[in-house]
């Protein structure tokens, strides 16, 4: 089944240098309307200054007609902009513009309805700096002209209309109202909430990566997505298709994976490829088996059944035996699975490919499989019907680089670092899925939850932590908000976790809180007097990384 493409939707941001804040805020706002409603538009922002000109031509012409945008967002507060050569670009009546802003705003209103035109004036409080007053005065009193002519008549009447603001968090706010409900007017996404909590429950996952189940509710990641999809992609030019994303415990490796770059596989964004099969290997005890077995699948590759290898253990003893053999299978099941999208559409020479995601591969490391599993990925990419996405510990990339076959792959194709994600980020992460289910954060003195939330957020492996107290805070919420006292109840972001672990031990038997106590014991080597615990683990020297935990935990 070919699925079709969202709608695409282009907003064109112009704006002097004295609103440098705000231009990133409304790239902010479309990626994160473009992350809630993916499934239904793909909307991107375009920012002049993103781009690279060379100097044959103006900026301006570089830029283009404003009609080749679907939105224009015009902001402004007490600059005009630089001027634009009058030779080049005059209106119709032989005046200037002046400035790129004013050009590209007025041609933009001059194409009469597309693309939309919305101004944001900023009414915070005017003063100019000390060594530049004169050129500052002269450039508000230039916008204040070209204000009063164009949005204002002579008579003081409004002639167009525009969304004014204060502060940057109101020009948000006002902003993605705006945008939203231009799209819903042009029929592109439905009203409503982008996440049912009715039907889907809380926006956050908890303990569990984000997974396609969560895709719309998904943030902070988008660079990291795009990045990556341009990394395989170029691997995909050098004939193998193969991407090990590489960080450190916590940074949301899985998640990136799974909710970020998976979904992007599910249409037709892959340029050449017609259709997917995807196929996940989660850490497993059998992982050659739990791999067959997900492949035969009805969603995955059940042509594979009508093949020489009947069933999943037939797959297996051949995989173990010829791992090329084993991926000729696959590609022949892909192309039975291209026949018939051929019958089914009409569609000329189809092309179906796999996509073999294995998640969190030093697990695969520690199994007795990895020999077996490693040669099979190799074959099935070598073979050109299979993709490979592969997400890995930063402290186990060692392994990686002692198993031919993974390494193989690692030197022909891309390895993509993930840090832990930055500030920014985090914004995202904690309001974008609050905002795409409908919810709010409580506001106290000024400051919301989010804001505080966010502060209290450190540490290169704190996105586990982040997104226990997330949950927990839905599940407290009063109506569809997310309050402080449900913040302060749980003993904040520390207090989250280890109310969960306190959950989780009184859960267990009375032989299993016993054994816990030596558990402990085994892996703690030393307290200091600040209650900085150093742990031992398997194979690797002492390591301190947390405070002390609460007392039901060393019992």
């Amino acid at each position: 089944m070919i699925v079709a493409e969202p709608a695409r939707v282009r907003v064109f941001i112009s704006s002097p240098s004295d609103v440098a804040t705000e231009r990133d805020i409304a790239e902010q706002v479309v990626a994160r309307l473009a992350g809630i409603w993916k499934a239904h538009v793909r909307i991107e922002s375009v920012r002049w200054e993103r781009a690279h000109y060379d100097a044959g031509k103006s900026f301006q012409e570089q830029v283009g007609e404003m009609a080749q945008f679907d939105v224009v967002c015009g902001i402004l507060w007490k600059r005009i902009g630089q001027p634009l050569p009058p030779d080049l670009f005059h209106r119709p009546d032989g005046s200037a513009y002046e400035s790129g802003t004013v050009f590209e705003i007025e041609t933009a209103i001059a194409c009469a309805g597309k693309p939309r035109v919305y101004i944001f004036r900023k009414t915070a409080e005017v003063m100019f700096a000390a060594e530049s007053v004169a050129e500052d005065k002269r450039q508000h009193d230039a916008l204040l002209e070209w204000w009063k002519r164009t949005v204002r008549d002579p008579q003081g009447h409004f002639r167009r209309g525009y969304q004014d603001f204060a502060t940057s968090p109101e020009f948000e706010t006002k902003l993605e109202s705006v945008l939203e409900s231009c799209l819903r007017s042009a029929g592109l996404i439905p009203s409503g909430p982008a996440w049912d909590i009715a039907a889907k429950g809380a926006p956050y996952p908890g303990l569990v990566p984000y997974d396609g189940g969560y895709s719309t509710v998904f943030f902070g990641r988008g660079l990291a997505v795009a990045e990556a999809l341009r990394e395989i992609r170029a691997a995909a030019q050098r004939e193998l298709p193969a991407l090990f994303i590489v960080g450190p415990s916590g940074s949301g490796k899985s998640s990136l994976m799974r909710a970020g770059i998976m979904p992007a596989f599910s249409g037709t964004q892959i340029a050449g490829v017609d259709a997917w099969r995807t196929v996940l290997l989660e850490p497993a005890q059998t992982p050659l088996d739990v791999l067959a077995d997900r492949l035969y699948r009805k969603d995955v590759l059940p042509e594979l059944a009508s093949g020489a290898q009947a069933t999943p253990r037939h797959f297996v003893d051949v995989a173990r035996e010829s791992p090329q053999a084993a991926a000729h299978a696959v590609k022949w099941a892909l192309e039975r699975a291209a026949d018939a999208m051929r019958q089914r559409t009409g569609t000329q020479a189809p092309r179906v490919h796999l996509l073999l995601a294995l998640d969190q591969l030093e697990t695969l490391f520690d199994s007795a499989d990895r020999k077996a599993v490693a040669a099979l990925a190799r074959a099935l990419v070598e073979d050109g019907s299979t993709w490979l996405i592969a997400s890995l510990r930063t402290d186990r990339y060692a392994d990686l680089q002692l198993d031919p076959d993974f390494l193989h792959l690692r030197r022909g194709n891309a390895l993509f670092d993930l840090p832990p994600p930055g500030a920014s980020e985090i914004s995202e992460i904690i309001a974008g899925p609050a905002r795409a289910a409908g919810l709010v954060f409580e506001e106290r003195d000024g400051k919301s939850l989010a804001k505080t939330i966010e502060a209290a957020v450190g540490g290169a492996d704190a996105l586990p932590l982040l997104q226990m107290t997330l949950s927990q805070l839905f599940a407290a919420r009063e109506g569809s908000t997310l309050t402080f006292a449900a913040y302060e109840a749980i003993g904040g972001l520390e207090g989250a976790i280890a109310a969960r672990a306190e959950e989780v031990y009184r859960s267990t038997s009375s032989a299993a809180q016993g054994a816990l106590d030596s558990v402990l014991r085994s892996l703690v080597a030393d307290m200091d007097e600040n209650g900085q615990l150093t742990i031992r683990t398997p194979d690797r020297s002492a390591s301190p990384v947390m405070p002390q935990a609460p007392s039901s935990w060393t019992r």
